[in-house]
């Protein structure tokens, strides 16, 4: 890939944070081009009736559920959110992690720390969830969580604001920019400070209703309707020659 990045005329970032490590990494800043990751907000226009999810887990009705939805690999730090689920939730609360194992071995691992914990019968692995189930997770849900190590952007999270979840992520996550003080909290990667969020939005009534009324907002600046606008400005951009390649 060294030679079509040597040559492009433009290499499209999809966050600040790529932005800046494109520029660490010797590009120059107008060789960049900021395009956010989108989502079609028509996929969530209509959404599955409250209870569908927890009725299929036999998950009761009266307890927050904490999801976390994406890939099961090490990056994603599923084994923070447990640890920090058993801190803050140590009685009340299911703990939903959801998505393909993508590391032989991982699930049985967490799974460990979740009986470690003493919190293995409160802690629901469900596998891959796609179309309806993913979403059916996401209306059912309290707080979306995602401690990664690293993500350029996090369409997860989007996914979960334009349900009107709000989130709570690592700072070392793309998106954090549309998240922090607007659709969740954005905390450092680190498991007091994960604890800390998960006991405020779970307890702080007024805070996540305040996040919840902003999710159509910031839902709304990352649809591709929006953001279509900006790549075809990037196309006319090239077409007029304004960056050449080095």
């Amino acid at each position: 890939g060294k030679k079509l990045l040597e040559h492009a005329s433009l290499v499209v970032a999809t966050s600040r944070q790529e932005e800046e490590e494109l520029i660490a990494d010797g590009f120059s800043r107008d060789r960049i081009a900021l395009r956010y990751n989108g989502v079609d907000l028509k996929e969530f226009a209509k959404l599955p009736t409250p209870g569908v999810f927890r009725s299929e887990w036999a998950l009761p009705s009266d307890e927050p559920i904490v999801l976390f939805l994406g890939r099961i690999i090490p990056r994603k730090g599923v084994d923070l959110l447990i640890e920090a689920f058993a801190q803050a939730c140590p009685e009340r609360g299911r703990l939903v992690i959801a998505g393909p194992e993508g590391e032989s071995g991982y699930v049985a691992k967490l799974r460990e720390s979740a009986r470690e914990k003493r919190i293995e019968d409160r802690t629901i692995f469900t596998g891959p969830l796609y179309g309806d189930q993913k979403k059916a997770a996401l209306v059912d849900s309290q707080i979306f969580a995602l401690p990664s190590r690293y993500e350029n952007f996090a369409n997860g999270v989007a996914e979960a604001i334009a349900c009107g979840l709000p989130v709570i992520i690592s700072d070392r996550c793309g998106i954090q920019e549309f998240v922090a003080g607007k659709a969740g909290l954005v905390v450092p990667r680190e498991g007091p400070a994960l604890a800390d969020a998960l006991r405020q939005l779970l307890n702080d009534t007024t805070l996540y209703e305040r996040f919840r009324a902003a999710c159509p907002h910031v839902a709304a600046q990352l649809s591709w309707t929006e953001l279509l606008g900006t790549q075809e400005k990037m196309y006319a951009r090239v077409l007029r020659g304004d960056n050449e390649p080095r």
